[in-house]
């Protein structure tokens, strides 16, 4: 093209080959796309062939011979009426409702980072924005380093002999969380236990069941993970101490007098162990 179609190359350098139908930036489309948008699409719109008319030769004549004087009638009714077709703008993203979503979307972002800044950090570690959580133990952003020791561990080891393992993987904050129950590691959301912990106390509170529990709950320090119930050091929930339930318990009995002969106060609760009593019923020999 360059040797025997010479201007014909230089229009297509300079871009002449995108035709515009509007006066948008970024506007330009192939000539065939062209085609589809214009005569396929009044081909196949009211009044077009595949309309009800049928595809035969002779329609087909009429049809396609008639397009230039049909669109120069159309032309004059617009001008005479001074009514003109106008669509709307066909990508999605330079729509009003688009843009609007956009907006709120933005200014969303912007007001979390502003109580959570990530470039005013006092700790060392990977932070979690959304909790404020640090890490020193997760090694996520050096994961193209430990992608690379993985596949120096492959190149010496077969399809079938090698395996891959949790430990050589990279390390996330929220992998330390999990509590075994049964033999299962169980991932545990302290953030959302703690927001379930705030509804039942609200829950209770417009029950009227206890007006003050939900102050009290909240007259805590605020943490990320509840120190009552979950290991500083560790992150694991804190197992049952029943032992020291026990004692607590006993402790309370004045001494020289027994369980019998204690009265408790009238604030007092009483716990009934089921499965203790399961126990302590003589139940018969044969009894399913």
């Amino acid at each position: 093209m360059t040797l025997y179609f010479r201007e014909l190359y230089n229009k297509f350098a300079n871009g002449d080959f995108a035709i515009r139908r509007t006066e948008n930036f970024f506007s330009g489309i192939s000539a065939d796309l062209t085609i589809e948008q214009t005569l396929m699409r009044s081909l196949k719109s009211r009044s077009g062939l595949t309309r009800g008319g049928g595809l035969s030769e002779v329609r087909r004549n009429v049809w396609l011979q008639a397009a230039p004087t049909v669109a120069t009638i159309k032309n004059d009714l617009r001008s005479c009426t001074g009514v003109r077709r106008e669509s709307s703008e066909q990508h999605k993203d330079v729509g009003l409702t688009k843009k609007e979503r956009d907006v709120r979307n933005a200014y969303e972002f912007v007001t979390f980072l502003v109580d959570r800044n990530p470039f005013h950090m006092e700790e060392e570690g990977v932070v979690n924005l959304r909790t404020g959580e640090v890490s020193t133990k997760t090694n996520v952003h050096n994961a193209p380093s430990v992608g690379v020791k993985i596949l120096k561990k492959m190149e010496s080891s077969t399809f079938f002999d090698y395996s891959f393992t949790r430990k050589d993987g990279c390390t996330f904050i929220e992998g330390s969380k999990t509590v075994k129950i049964d033999g299962d590691n169980v991932h545990v959301d302290t953030g959302l236990l703690f927001q379930r912990l705030v509804a039942v106390t609200e829950h209770r509170r417009r029950s009227g069941d206890d007006v003050n529990e939900l102050k009290a709950a909240l007259s805590y320090e605020m943490e990320t993970i509840p120190t009552s119930l979950f290991d500083a050091d560790t992150n694991f929930m804190n197992k049952a101490d029943k032992p020291d339930l026990i004692n607590k318990l006993v402790s309370l009995i004045p001494a020289g007098s027994s369980a019998i002969q204690y009265n408790p106060p009238d604030e007092a609760c009483y716990v009934l162990d089921g499965g203790n009593l399961l126990y302590q019923v003589k139940w018969p020999a044969k009894l399913k």
